[in-house]
């Protein structure tokens, strides 16, 4: 039997594991998806690779294909299998058992602290683009500058949205999948793994800092981890996974409704902020820390009617 396998070997081997079935995932879900493109838009393996900056339609769809599967490969895949392997109740270890009640409110708590995250992600990406670097690691800044203009790039491509059917695909593929194959990694499993050997601090801080570092945007690198720190302090406070899922959906599926219906700019918005005042920001950074401080009232009451029980 497969559950609950690797329940009782060391941190090292469960992290290991973890590690290899991301790589499996990534490796298998990204040949089946460049598979599945080739076939359903006639295009050969360079041709659809040399698409990932590219604007052309046609190649943005076989993207969004490759794009779609390679997600649920390196992220969904390792989630589930690692739980299966990882413990005896796979749907209890990931979170997926509860959700904090009463619903109605969670939601409008989320979508408040989506909507107030972005002043602090702000400030964080003025912050990291304004620290200064040393001279000898000037070449290093270089290559994460091209390499962060690249992924906008890729990024502008899919916002290029044409009709209500790619707007439903982009919002599947930017927002839906990660969201729900990110935080099945991070916080469904890896968090868990971790606070099993490590207080549940380290657990939530360690885990945010991978989450940042493989977003691989130097600028964003702070604002990304804070966000998935608390997104991690929500899936603590809640011991629910669907909560920081509901947010890591709210958050990016914003700049996919704000792009069409709004023609907003993304690559603008980051290269030269949202232009807030401090007034503003601070204004949004206390409505996020009134609606996470609600959020957390109402995980500690569900869970002491849980143990009251």
């Amino acid at each position: 039997m497969i559950k609950g396998i690797l329940a009782q070997s060391s941190l090292a081997q469960q992290l290991l594991s973890l590690f290899a079935l991301a790589l499996i995932g990534s490796m298998l879900f990204s040949s089946i998806g460049l598979v599945l493109a080739m076939a359903f838009y006639d295009l050969g393996r360079e041709e659809i690779l040399s698409s990932l900056s590219g604007s052309n339609l046609r190649h943005r769809d076989a993207f969004k294909l490759v794009q779609g599967f390679s997600t649920v490969g390196t992220f969904l895949f390792p989630a589930i299998a690692g739980a299966l392997m990882l413990s005896e109740k796979p749907k209890e270890f990931l979170g997926l058992k509860k959700f904090t009640q009463p619903i109605w409110l969670v939601i409008i708590l989320l979508a408040i602290s989506s909507y107030s995250m972005g002043a602090l992600s702000d400030l964080l990406y003025r912050f990291s683009a304004g620290v200064p670097m040393p001279e000898f690691l000037a070449s290093w800044r270089e290559g994460l500058e091209k390499n962060q203009g690249f992924m906008l790039e890729q990024y502008q491509s899919l916002l290029s949205m044409q009709s209500p059917l790619d707007f439903a695909q982009v919002l599947i593929v930017m927002a839906l999948f990660p969201a729900v194959a990110e935080e099945s990694l991070f916080r469904g499993v890896l968090q868990p793994l971790l606070g099993k050997h490590l207080n549940k601090h380290a657990a939530i801080w360690i885990s945010a800092l991978i989450f940042g570092l493989l977003h691989n945007q130097y600028f964003a690198f702070l604002s990304i981890t804070i966000l998935g720190a608390l997104m991690g302090y929500l899936r603590e406070w809640t011991q629910s996974l669907w909560i920081p899922t509901i947010l890591h959906f709210f958050n990016n599926a914003t700049i996919v409704v704000m792009v069409y219906f709004f023609s907003y700019d993304y690559s603008a918005a980051l290269r030269e902020g949202q232009e807030l005042s401090i007034l503003e920001s601070l204004g949004l950074i206390a409505l996020l820390a009134f609606s996470m401080a609600l959020l957390y009232n109402l995980g500690r009451r569900d869970r002491a009617k849980s143990e009251s029980k």
